[in-house]
């Protein structure tokens, strides 16, 4: 049972975990415990592997351009979640993938190629 409340908690957009707490300041009682993601800012432990390197997320090979569009980009993801340091992914990536990760601290990545590059899972 979803029992709802005038107070929330929005997700991580990277890691998944509870990172902000919603008000709805009508107080009606319409806001679920659990939110889900409400913006693309890190929570402060992503934040902080985002200081220290680039996060990797893991998708399905399946993944289609409709899934990466939008405001929130909704691909599969698969379980695989890493930080790798700057230099790795100035190696190993190039183009626009390199480009995007660099800037946003982040990217996400599939199966075929996480295990290509031989990325632990665990």
């Amino acid at each position: 049972m979803n029992e709802l409340s005038h107070v929330g908690m929005g997700q991580c957009y990277f890691c998944g975990s509870d990172s902000v707490v919603l008000l709805d300041r009508r107080l009606k009682k319409s806001l679920p415990r659990k939110v889900g993601v409400v913006d693309m800012e890190p929570c402060n432990d992503c934040k902080g592997h985002m200081k220290l390197g680039i996060v990797l997320i893991s998708i399905a090979d399946s993944t289609t351009n409709e899934q990466m569009k939008g405001r929130f980009p909704n691909p599969c993801r698969t379980g695989g979640w890493v930080v790798v340091t700057q230099d790795f992914v100035e190696r190993i990536f190039s183009g626009e993938v390199k480009a995007f990760a660099l800037g946003r601290r982040f990217s996400f990545i599939t199966d075929e190629a996480w295990e290509m590059i031989g990325l632990p899972r665990e």
